[in-house]
C-alpha cells in the first residue's frame, strides 16, 4: 500500500485538503490561538477512500525543562533563526541563550520571536502537560507532532527524555 499523504496546511492549504479528502498538519501561533479554519476543514471535507473522516495533526514546538522561564530562554535560539531568517533568507545556526539573550534587537525582531514564542508550549512537565491538553481540546486535534530545538544539546536531551516521560 502506498504511504498516507498529509497536507502541510497553511492558509487555503486547508481547503485543498478538504477538498482532496486528505488529512493536514497544521501549526503556528495564529492557526492555533483561532481554531475556525480547521471547523471549516471538519465540515467542509469530502471523504476519500483513503480517508473517511477530517484528520488533524498539530505541530508544535514543546520546550520541557524546570521552570517556566528556562523552557522560554531554551526555546530563544530557535526563535532568532527563525526571525533572522526572514531578514537574510538564510536560516543560521543556532547560538548560544547567553547571546540570543545579549542581542540587540530591533522592534520588528522582537515582535516575530514573541509572535513565535506565542505558537510554542512551554514550561515545567505539568504545565506542558496541562498546555497539551488545552491545546488538544481546542483544536480538536487527532494527533500532536511535537518538535524542539535548541542550541545546548544536554538541555535538549533532558528536554526529550522528560517529553518521553510525559507521553509514556
Amino acid at each position: 500500500p502506498a504511504p498516507p499523504v498529509f497536507v502541510l496546511a497553511t492558509g487555503s492549504g486547508l481547503e485543498v485538503a478538504a477538498d482532496a479528502g486528505l488529512p493536514v498538519v497544521v501549526g503556528g501561533p495564529r492557526l492555533l490561538a483561532d481554531p475556525s479554519p480547521l471547523e471549516r476543514y471538519r465540515e467542509t471535507f469530502r471523504p476519500s477512500s483513503a480517508v473517511p473522516e477530517p484528520y488533524v495533526v498539530v505541530n508544535v514546538d514543546v520546550m520541557i525543562a524546570g521552570d517556566t522561564t528556562t523552557a522560554r530562554e531554551l526555546l530563544l535560539p530557535e526563535a532568532w533563526a527563525m526571525a533572522a531568517s526572514r531578514e537574510t533568507g538564510v536560516f543560521g545556526p543556532l547560538q548560544p541563550v547567553d547571546d540570543v539573550l545579549a542581542l540587540t534587537m530591533r522592534p520588528q525582531q522582537r515582535r516575530r520571536i514573541d509572535q513565535w514564542l506565542a505558537g510554542t508550549v512551554h514550561g515545567t512537565v505539568g504545565e506542558v502537560a496541562s498546555e497539551l491538553a488545552r491545546l488538544i481540546d481546542r483544536t480538536g486535534a487527532d494527533e500532536i507532532m511535537a518538535s524542539t530545538s535548541t542550541f545546548d544539546r544536554d538541555e535538549l536531551a533532558k528536554a526529550d527524555a522528560a517529553f518521553a516521560e510525559l507521553v509514556h
